[in-house]
């Protein structure tokens, strides 16, 4: 899929790729097979009535190139180059790129569309396919059909921004009936992400909202918002529109009418009701994104807060890198006021850091900016400075053995019984000394890491020949944790593990359940014809009346009455 189609030779394909196999990658990868070019080809490998459904994030990538041979890449650049998985990323770290793509390569994508906080979000986790009325005119000129555009497809892109016009999404069945057949933007019936009139009065912020999608989807492989950095510039931004008080507390009637301004023309698109603040207040929505938090947020509520204070994407990314280069020059030189992080926007925080370095006492400053001390040393720890501790019980040399152990990943409970001191102050030596955190974090992973995948190895070394399903059995807490967080390595590992062996399901009585669904079925057809007369019998409506029919579909060489029954069934003609 792209802005121009590519135009394959594919009789080896043809020659060996199963009808039924290429509908599935079809469906499942629609992304990528939307530029089978032109027509005639298309009609070749996927024959005629085409109609289907939307797999946005897909999986088992590697199968894909294999079968494809390569033809549109690696499996790194169909992933980036042809499915919406780069558009989650940005927003989230380094190892949960790693591991997002790691599942969609080798399979089981499970539980990803929550991880990157799709489900959570109250946006719905399908993404309608999309198109432009004029991009289809304009398509069907130049290559005599039209096909599904990368730059439409983005989350919160409703505007096409070649043409200025709304887009139109693609209605399709929900009940996943034709889901692995094969479609094309005239295929399909299409509705308006919005009418027409409400689109003339929202053009203007719809557009920047498409700006925003496109921007995200088309940044650099390996860029990441940083949380802090991420926080730093949306509350310089506000302390600068004047939505903070004295207290250095956020004005909640300030902050919710900039973001009324945005969200009530965007409410009325199709998918984005959430907006209205009905159900959960835009408030509650969006007050927690203003700063560093843990949890998983869409990138479309980030969207939102870009144009609630920086009105377009460029202006929110040339802040945003302008908060970075000083976080940067305050790594590089913390013996300089001038390289105290200027993104720290608590007028407040910033008074009590430059009387800090000119030499006032940690105790002073918190005493004249009415604040603990804690807090102060903790502020001026975050501008990467260094202040000093009174000795007590918790001296130098426990300081230092202390700073030691956190940093090769012992827990604070371990680190306060060494060094004689309470878990309080352990917590706040984390919060007061620049960087030890971190060092802690990473540390901790690094430990678990080399902890699970040992386990895990040791564990199939002893018991070998041994399958990972097996495995996974016996080790459920550290297949979950590699799952989550070392996905590629527990991959990999278990690709070079024996596979399980395939029974027959001799257990099962096929001819007991073989009789049993096929009188279900002759019921069931007997229902549909008794209530729609003359109408033909499908097997979408057996499955709808016998709901465990679909799930046997695929042992309908072990049922062969039940396969009889269906045949008879869908056989018949409308005047039967």
């Amino acid at each position: 899929m792209g802005n121009q189609p590519r135009y394959w030779q594919l009789p080896r394909i043809t020659q060996w790729l199963p009808r039924e196999t290429v509908y599935s990658l079809a469906s499942r990868h629609h992304q990528i097979s939307c530029n089978f070019l032109p027509s005639q080809t298309s009609q070749q490998l996927f024959g005629h009535g085409r109609q289907g459904s939307m797999h946005d994030i897909p999986s088992r990538i590697d199968e894909f190139v294999i079968r494809t041979e390569g033809i549109l890449g690696d499996a790194d650049s169909v992933i980036r180059g042809h499915t919406l998985l780069p558009f989650y990323l940005p927003y989230r770290t380094e190892s949960d790129s790693v591991n997002a793509i790691a599942g969609v390569r080798h399979g089981g994508i499970g539980g990803l569309k929550g991880r990157l906080g799709i489900l959570a979000s109250r946006f719905g986790a399908s993404h309608p396919l999309k198109a432009c009325s004029q991009c289809i005119l304009e398509d069907q000129v130049a290559h005599q059909v039209a096909y599904w555009h990368t730059d439409h497809q983005w989350p919160g892109t409703w505007v096409c921004l070649k043409h200025q016009l709304a887009l139109n999404y693609a209605l399709y069945k929900v009940n996943a009936e034709g889901r692995f057949h094969w479609c094309l933007p005239l295929d399909v019936i299409q509705a308006p992400g919005i009418d027409a009139q409400r689109f003339e009065e929202s053009r203007d912020i719809l557009t920047r909202l498409s700006e925003c999608a496109e921007g995200l989807g088309t940044l650099p492989k390996d860029f990441h918002f940083l949380p802090t950095r991420l926080a730093a510039t949306y509350q310089k931004r506000l302390h600068e529109l004047g939505c903070y008080g004295p207290t250095a507390r956020l004005k909640s009637k300030e902050f919710l009418q900039l973001l009324e301004v945005v969200c009530s023309p965007l409410s009325c698109v199709h998918g984005l009701g959430i907006l209205r603040g009905d159900d959960v207040p835009l408030l509650n929505q969006f007050a927690r994104l203003i700063d560093e938090h843990r949890g998983v947020a869409h990138p479309l509520k980030h969207f939102v807060i870009s144009l609630a204070l920086f009105n377009n994407w460029t202006a929110f990314v040339g802040a945003y890198e302008a908060a970075q280069s000083g976080h940067e020059r305050n790594e590089s030189d913390v013996d300089t006021l001038a390289n105290i992080d200027h993104a720290l926007i608590n007028t407040q925080k910033v008074a009590l850091i430059e009387s800090v370095k000119n030499g006032q006492s940690v105790t002073a400053a918190s005493k004249e900016f009415g604040v603990a001390v804690a807090t102060a040393m903790a502020w001026a720890a975050e501008a990467g400075l260094h202040t000093p501790w009174r000795a007590k019980i918790f001296s130098s040399s426990r300081r230092k053995c202390a700073m030691q152990m956190l940093r090769d990943g012992k827990s604070k409970e371990d680190v306060a019984a060494t060094a004689s001191v309470s878990i309080q102050s352990i917590t706040l030596l984390l919060r007061t000394q620049p960087g030890l955190r971190a060092d802690w974090n990473q540390a901790k992973f690094d430990r678990t890491q080399k902890e699970s995948r040992t386990s895990w190895t040791q564990m199939a070394q002893r018991l070998h020949p041994i399958s990972g399903r097996r495995l996974r059995q016996l080790q459920p807490a550290i297949f979950a944790w590699l799952y989550r967080n070392d996905r590629n390595w527990l991959e990999d590992f278990n690709a070079k593990l024996p596979q399980s062996v395939k029974t027959n399901n001799s257990n099962i009585r096929w001819d007991a359940r073989d009789a049993n669904y096929s009188q279900g079925v002759d019921a069931a057809a007997l229902a549909v014809h008794l209530a729609r007369p003359g109408s033909r019998i499908r097997l979408a409506d057996l499955c709808n009346r016998i709901p465990e029919l679909k799930a046997r579909l695929s042992n309908l060489d072990q049922l062969p009455l039940t396969h009889a029954a269906i045949g008879r069934a869908t056989r018949r003609h409308a005047t039967d």
